[in-house]
C-alpha cells in the first residue's frame, strides 16, 4: 500500500495529533503499523487494526 506520511502538531493542550486518512487495501486487509520516530534515535511501532 505504500507509505503514508503525516505531521504531528500540537493543539491547544499540548497533544500531538495529526488527522490522517488510511487508505483502503484491496485484499480487505485491516492491520496497520504506525511507526513514530520521535527523534533521530528513538522509532516506536505501534501495530493497531480498524474495524470499518
Amino acid at each position: 500500500m505504500g507509505f503514508n506520511l503525516y505531521t504531528l502538531r500540537p493543539d491547544k493542550d499540548g497533544v500531538f495529533r495529526a488527522q490522517v486518512t488510511l487508505p483502503t487495501c484491496v485484499s480487505g486487509r485491516r492491520e496497520w503499523v504506525m511507526t513514530v520516530d520521535i527523534d533521530k534515535t528513538t522509532r516506536l511501532a505501534v501495530p493497531f487494526s480498524t474495524e470499518l
